[in-house]
């Protein structure tokens, strides 16, 4: 007997009123819409294959060399050499106008860039901050890992999702008579987003996110939803971080946030600040049935 039978039952014997017996049945009804509904969100919700990635950190010129300095436990945090420590660096921290932290993790390279193969002037490369260019090498380089060629992808669903805090600060050092439309693109973050979709004529949302230091991982986040929803059919996630001038260590230098020793020890009752870092990595996601449907190299779930 079910229970909605038991409580018709019990108002035939007249044991509760119909008023109850209703309430009951109510109940009833609003028990079996929740557990549904959990069985439906359960179901929208797939598990998220990791088919391609690609990055740069420092002291590793992609994700192999990176895997190989965290099994050897390298620390890759160094004394600035990018520019002059006379000029920004006071160990004493009495200078306003200085940084008292010299350290920090560092990319090598950061000027390399051929535009002819992305089709861009050389102009144009010149007046796009590095963070654009790097993201747009790294997210081609993950879709070549992945094994998809831009014929392969053209048109497709596909999302980027980039995670990227503020300005570089690139833009600053621009002189006045050099101010075109090709420095207003190479200095907006939401194309650095959409520079690697219209590249490669891709269809899915494009979207730069700025959440400070979580940015990559909420990017990520967002790139699983828009799997999720359908709103497409593969995402290609990540970020990037460059320091173009020593101004972001001053300011973080006067609010107190940089470590005097050098050293990161969170959550440590020795902890005295972080050390900045750069970096540019991104990965290439799709839903994990549809990847095993199409052969897809999986890195991880």
């Amino acid at each position: 007997m079910s229970e909605k039978d038991e409580i018709l039952q019990l108002l035939y014997q007249n044991k509760i009123s119909a008023q109850e017996a209703l309430g009951r049945i109510k109940q009833l009804k609003n028990k079996a819409g929740n557990v549904k509904g959990q069985e439906r969100t359960k179901d929208a919700v797939r598990d998220i294959a990791v088919i391609g990635m690609s990055g740069m950190f420092p002291d590793a010129k992609n994700v192999s060399e990176f895997w190989d300095n965290l099994l050897q436990g390298k620390n890759s945090v160094k004394e600035i050499t990018r520019w002059d420590l006379d000029s920004f660096y006071d160990s004493t921290g009495k200078d306003s106008k200085k940084s008292y932290s010299k350290w920090g993790g560092f990319l090598s390279d950061i000027d390399l860039f051929d535009p002819i193969f992305f089709e861009l002037s050389p102009k144009q490369a010149e007046l796009m901050e590095p963070r654009q260019r790097l993201f747009l090498m790294e997210a081609w380089k993950t879709f070549e890992d992945a094994g998809y060629s831009k014929d392969e992808v053209n048109g497709s669903k596909c999302g980027i999702f980039v995670g990227c805090e503020g300005s570089s600060e690139y833009f600053d050092k621009m002189k006045k008579d050099t101010m075109n439309a090709h420095v207003f693109l190479g200095h907006s973050n939401s194309i650095l987003a959409s520079r690697i979709a219209y590249i490669m004529n891709l269809k899915g949302p494009c979207v730069t996110v700025d959440t400070a230091c979580s940015s990559s991982l909420v990017a990520i986040h967002l790139a699983c939803e828009s799997l999720n929803s359908g709103a497409c059919d593969i995402a290609l996630a990540g970020g990037v971080n460059i320091m173009t001038s020593p101004g972001g260590y001053v300011l973080l230098s006067s609010m107190n946030a940089l470590s005097y020793t050098g050293q990161c020890r969170a959550f440590d009752d020795g902890a005295d600040g972080f050390v900045p870092g750069e970096a540019v990595g991104a990965i290439l996601l799709k839903p994990l049935e549809k990847a095993q449907k199409d052969h897809d190299h999986i890195y991880a779930v």
